[in-house]
């Protein structure tokens, strides 16, 4: 969130709670049966307290849906991108990204192959998707393997993080000079977890086995985003992580990096 929001968060008053609170409950003394043959032909139930009696009755002025998706979506009976009835207000995400609340997404358009007519990083997923392994990944007992990408998405990987280098340089200049900016977030999505970790480790740094059994932590490809400091046996995991998986089977495990990177981090927690 950025910081010029911040205090007016801080001024809310914020009660979760279920969703069965707001749910419209039946009142009277009628019997059931009573109940259902007085409003078999009526639209509601005069047994049946309105959203206006609830609400007094929970002591709140307003309730408000917010929703990433305020329309409804194909198979719903209703016209594919149309919006609720109930929507007061549609901040569009184009709004959000000119208001700098969401970031602005970047997709690898240059290309610097010999062949302008067909450009390889526009169309990258039907180039590499057959290439990429399938389903989840292995159990973290299993042996790691070195992380290897196809040529196509390493340039297409390079070619973003050029244009973030850039970003991140103007944002770091900007806020050494006491500027209230953002810092850029560089985003990889991918198809299913095998491959998510397997560009996760490419880009962050990743363990890896030697033979006399001893275990050597090997820097990312990218600079700015390795979770590595330093070079060959010193290099250690950094306190302070620039790149972060996420995904499925990492959320189920709560697994970090290596025991190394949990020590590491809950230092980091400590001296903070």
């Amino acid at each position: 969130m950025p910081a010029t929001y911040r205090d007016a968060l801080g001024s809310a008053r914020i009660v979760i709670t279920n969703y069965h609170a707001f749910m419209l409950r039946e009142g009277g003394d009628a019997a059931g049966l009573t109940k259902k043959i007085l409003t078999a032909h009526r639209a509601s139930s005069p047994f049946r307290e309105t959203p206006g009696q609830m609400a007094q009755k929970l002591g709140v002025k307003a309730v408000f849906d917010l929703s990433a998706t305020p329309f409804f979506l194909s198979g719903s009976g209703y016209p594919e991108g149309q919006l609720f009835p109930w929507v007061v207000s549609d901040f569009s995400l184009i709004d959000a990204i000119e208001s700098g609340i969401v970031k602005v997404p970047c997709v690898p358009v240059d290309d610097n192959t010999d062949n302008p007519d067909a450009p390889l990083y526009r169309r990258l997923w039907q180039a590499i998707g057959k290439e990429l392994p399938k389903g989840r990944r292995a159990k973290k007992n299993e042996a790691p393997q070195d992380p290897q990408l196809s040529k196509a998405l390493q340039g297409a990987l390079h070619h973003l993080y050029s244009d973030y280098a850039k970003a991140y340089t103007l944002y770091a200049q900007q806020a050494a000079a006491g500027w209230d900016v953002m810092p850029p977030v560089f985003i990889v999505v991918c198809s299913n977890t095998q491959v998510s970790k397997l560009v996760f480790d490419w880009i962050a740094g990743y363990e890896k086995p030697l033979a006399n059994g001893q275990r050597v932590i090997v820097p990312g490809n990218l600079p700015i985003f390795s979770n590595v400091d330093g070079n060959g046996p010193d290099a250690t995991w950094s306190r302070r992580p620039s790149t972060l998986l996420i995904d499925s089977q990492q959320l189920e495990s709560g697994e970090a990096l290596s025991d190394d990177f949990k020590l590491a981090a809950a230092a980091e927690i400590e001296e903070f």
